[in-house]
């Protein structure tokens, strides 16, 4: 299990967006959560040993948070629900004393069914769990006090003045290591804080001190019901590095930024954010190259990937699956491609394909980039209903060109099998407007894995800067590296975040103007710090 302790020691990451570290909003049909395995940034599914902890129809909504699927009603009873997440992060580490933060949230509310007494000896809450199983924080109810609040066990009790009630409340914490180099983490905490305005001020009579290091697990228990129903909700669970990632910000699903030395494709390749595992390519045909490559939209950052060709595909799996709920869900995807300028195209020789498709197991599902016998940017599907000559089920007026391409797909899941598919190549302005085509596809099941491949001939294609989301906003980074309006954005994402830092750190002692945010001519120290102190929206 890798531990990440959030701060420069970042460096050999490629977080490119603003990302949080993990998101669970219990999108999955009403009934036994054990055996779930939705949300971002989990190793497992949820576990547990009997079935009082369920999903309830509905989400907990709160105004001004978008809010998705359904939420979690804690059963009482020492029942315990567990998940481990994909990595260990550590909001305090003595082995990096830099300063670093950790936020985490979630909504929380009395079930409508509750019949207990709040002030009962009693507590209800989402843990952080250590390695070694101790608890890191607690947050819901510290112990038989009728409010909100959080906890260390043994260490300390915390409790705000608002009462549990059945009103959804925003609950957050934010996990500060003070930078003396020792394991302690400072924790604020907030009830329904502003969500405008940025980072809300600390209230130092809900503040404290309590033991730091890592934590890789999620646990929603409740304890001594005392004979009566004991239910509590929770919904929109999110691990993140800033305020705005814990709140109004949408979470994005995955990233990868190819930032890998030149090789062949190989199972070393684990970087980016969002997946289960490293690359896979047998045999080595599909590579990597030191360059990036970027469109108007999105600026490459780290190097890029290439395909060989003669029909060898490089796979990966994402740390859960879309599209699969059995309810209505929509995910952007994004790649910039080019035909790769080493190996041009000769004229009039289109028989061969390209493309950074979509899987569900082993089965594609959506093919994005060139179609068979095209000369366009489009997307074929998995139906074959649009198959003819030029194998494809849409095209975009773009051709083929060794200049790089934004391609855009929005998928419209409708929850029995479907969904409607809408292309984008180099949108105008970088903005969602119109698509250039609305494909209905009847045989869309979700997906769960990437491949890139090429075949029936070299079909060398080069392709960077994957991206797969939520919202449009998720995929394509409008200023496609940072516009004078925010020079902190480096990367373009409309947030000031742990990927700046990173694009600050790739381009060290070079002369590149868009991560010279300071304008001395230089990427520096300087730079870093003027993204560290802008952290948030644009």
């Amino acid at each position: 299990m890798n531990r990440i302790a959030l701060g420069l020691s970042l460096a050999a990451s490629s977080i490119a967006f603003g990302q949080v570290l993990a998101y669970e909003p219990f999108q999955y049909p009403a009934g036994n959560l054990s055996g779930k395995d939705g949300g971002i940034g989990f190793g497992e599914p949820w576990q547990q040993t009997v079935t009082t902890n369920s999903v309830t129809s509905s989400s907990l909504e709160i105004e001004g948070i978008n809010t998705t699927g359904n939420r979690l009603t804690e059963g009482g009873g020492y029942v315990e629900s567990y998940r481990t997440l994909s990595q260990t992060w550590a909001p305090a580490d003595a082995d990096n004393p830099v300063a670093t933060e950790i936020w985490f949230s979630v909504h929380a509310a009395l079930n409508e069914n509750n019949d207990h007494d709040p002030f009962f000896e009693c507590f209800t809450g989402v843990t952080l769990i250590r390695e070694n199983g101790d608890e890191a924080l607690r947050i819901g109810q510290a112990w038989a006090d009728g409010v909100w609040g959080y906890s260390q066990p043994f260490v300390t009790d915390v409790r705000s003045t608002v009462n549990m009630d059945q009103t959804a409340r925003l609950l957050v914490v934010k996990m500060s290591d003070p930078g003396t180099g020792a394991q302690d983490c400072v924790v604020d905490f907030w009830v329904d804080p502003p969500l405008s305005g940025g980072e809300p001020a600390a209230d130092p009579t809900v503040s404290s001190v309590v033991y730091g290091g890592g934590f890789n697990r999620i646990k929603v228990a409740a304890g001594q019901n005392g004979g009566a129903n004991w239910l509590t909700d929770y919904d929109e669970l999110k691990i993140g590095v800033s305020f705005e990632e814990v709140t109004t910000g949408t979470p994005s699903i995955a990233y990868e930024g190819f930032d890998y030395p030149e090789n062949d494709i190989d199972g070393t390749m684990n970087g980016g954010i969002g997946f289960a595992g490293a690359w896979s390519d047998a045999p080595p045909v599909n590579r990597t190259v030191d360059d990036g490559i970027e469109s108007d939209c999105a600026a490459g950052v780290g190097g890029s990937g290439q395909t060989g060709g003669n029909g060898a595909g490089a796979f990966r799996y994402l740390d859960a699956s879309y599209g699969t709920s059995g309810q209505p869900e929509t995910v952007y995807y994004s790649v910039v491609a080019r035909t790769n300028p080493e190996n041009p195209v000769a004229e009039g020789e289109l028989g061969w394909y390209a493309g950074a498709s979509l899987f569900n197991g082993d089965d594609e599902v959506l093919f994005l980039g060139k179609p068979w016998a095209a000369n366009a940017w489009g997307f074929d599907a998995q139906d074959g209903a649009c198959d003819s000559d030029v194998n494809g089920c849409g095209f975009s007026a773009v051709q083929l060109s060794d200049t790089p391409s934004l391609i855009v797909v929005k998928m419209d899941f409708d929850g029995v099998g479907g969904a409607t598919t809408s292309l984008w190549v180099d949108p105008t302005d970088c903005a969602e407007g119109t698509p250039e085509v609305v494909y209905e596809d009847a045989n869309n099941p979700g997906f769960n894995r990437l491949r890139f491949q090429a075949g029936n001939g070299p079909a060398y294609m080069d392709f960077d800067e994957v991206r797969l989301g939520r919202s449009w906003d998720d995929v394509v980074p409008n200023d496609g590296g940072g516009g004078s309006d925010c020079p902190e954005d480096i990367n373009g994402d409309g947030i000031v975040g742990f990927g700046d830092v990173l694009s600050a750190l790739s381009a060290w002692g070079t002369t590149d103007a868009a991560a010279d945010v300071d304008g001395d001519g230089i990427v520096a120290f300087g730079d870093v710090l003027a993204v560290l102190s802008s952290f948030g929206s644009c």
